[in-house]
């Protein structure tokens, strides 16, 4: 209940327990997942993250191995196939305060496994898809055309300056644990108001959650060159993953590379335009983000974190209150 503070470098990624040696497994088809965060001292290039990954309840422990789920082993994400192993991931969740993605990553293996060559381990320039789907399907309010959703201050719906409650429902076809996902809905409570998602504004056929229709449209409605989410099996797969049951994970951390420029950057690459549709997804600079200026934004406004507290699940629209 007291939960976590993840201060920026020093913090690891840590993990959910359940006991001593091995991770607390979430199933949560027909559920809902809920947490309070604090995300107000983050910057443009920062990046807090929830979100559960499929690993091995144990921590793969073995004779190799000896460390297990007590040292935080066993973690791979859908990016993995490029370092030849391979853990399924679904239901990423990332925030700035100046831009958030909800995200869904399918893979079609159940466990870790060796990919060889292009077919498996995927190729984006060749348009191939791999055991993964690296890029996932994402929603991001600002992307999708309310760029007044998500913020710092009292001109967006939701203040990012403000700690906040964020409810995410996992929705299958017949209400069911057993069913197949079809939906993953997101709502946020602050200053006892109820916010449901923001509208895709851009897509012809609108929506506000994560369904395969909408990942499909918006697939098409930017020219992506491929469909990873579709080619990994979309909903049915991941909700597969969350049958069997995943490991929740949280991290700050930045990224001079990339400069978490796919999460609220005015575009990510150099030879993008801006005004093309779906090539923004927030106001931050493209050239800022370095682990150079997110160490200078520390000295001159002082520590950075991300603080998630009162983290709870159960039964849909049962875990929050607007008492």
């Amino acid at each position: 209940e007291k939960g976590i503070k993840l201060e920026f470098p020093n913090a690891p990624r840590v993990y959910m327990l359940d006991g001593e040696d091995k991770y607390k497994m979430f199933k949560l088809k027909n559920k809902e997942f809920t947490f309070d965060v604090d995300l107000s001292s983050l910057p443009c290039g920062m990046n807090a993250a929830l979100y559960f990954v499929e690993m091995d309840e144990h921590g793969d422990k073995s004779g190799l191995n000896p460390g297990g789920a007590k040292y935080g082993a066993g973690y791979c994400d859908a990016q993995c196939p490029h370092m030849r192993y391979i853990r399924g991931e679904a239901n990423l969740l990332d925030w700035e305060q100046t831009g958030w993605g909800l995200h869904g990553a399918p893979l079609q293996e159940e466990k870790q496994a060796v990919c060889e060559g292009k077919e498996q381990c995927g190729d984006r320039g060749e348009g191939l898809t791999g055991y993964c789907d690296k890029d996932g399907c994402g929603f991001s309010s600002y992307r999708m055309g309310d760029k007044q959703f998500w913020g710092p201050g009292q001109d967006f719906a939701v203040d990012t300056s403000k700690p906040m409650t964020i409810i995410t429902q996992f929705v299958t076809h017949d209400n069911t644990d057993d069913g197949d996902l079809v939906d993953i809905r997101r709502l946020y409570l602050q200053d006892g108001k109820l916010f449901k998602n923001s509208q895709a504004r851009v897509l012809e056929g609108g929506g506000d959650s994560l369904t395969d229709s909408m990942c499909n449209e918006q697939n098409k409605a930017f020219n992506q060159t491929s469909n990873g989410y579709k080619d990994a099996g979309g909903m049915k797969t991941m909700g597969e993953a969350l049958g069997r049951g995943m490991v929740l994970s949280m991290s700050i951390w930045d990224d001079s590379f990339g400069r978490m420029l796919w999460l609220d950057g005015e575009k990510s690459r150099f030879d993008e335009d801006p005004n093309t549709l779906g090539v923004k997804r927030g106001p931050c600079p493209f050239k800022y983000g370095t682990h150079e200026d997110t160490t200078q934004y520390a000295k001159e406004h002082g520590s950075m974190s991300a603080t998630f507290t009162n983290v709870r699940y159960g039964d849909l629209d049962s875990t929050y209150s607007l008492i």
